[in-house]
């Protein structure tokens, strides 16, 4: 449905590299701050094998690596 859902305050993604996963039945979903420090969402899987980027409920990383073929995205 189209309805707006709370993700998180930007206060928990402090600095680049920052990470936080969603708890969203169906849609696997974390929130980045990037090298700008604009916030971005994405799925939560590579798209070359389906595999987690992230695993943890937060973090931080200097890059974000696919766990099957460790394939990195920055």
């Amino acid at each position: 449905s189209k309805v707006w859902l709370y993700a998180g305050h930007r206060s928990q993604l402090p600095e680049a590299g920052s990470y936080l996963l969603l708890d969203i039945p169906g849609a696997p979903i974390f929130l980045v701050r990037d090298k700008d420090a604009t916030i971005r969402a994405f799925y939560n899987v590579c798209p070359h094998r389906g595999a987690p980027l992230v695993r943890e409920t937060s973090g931080k990383v200097s890059l974000l690596r696919c766990t099957y073929h460790q394939w990195t995205y920055d």
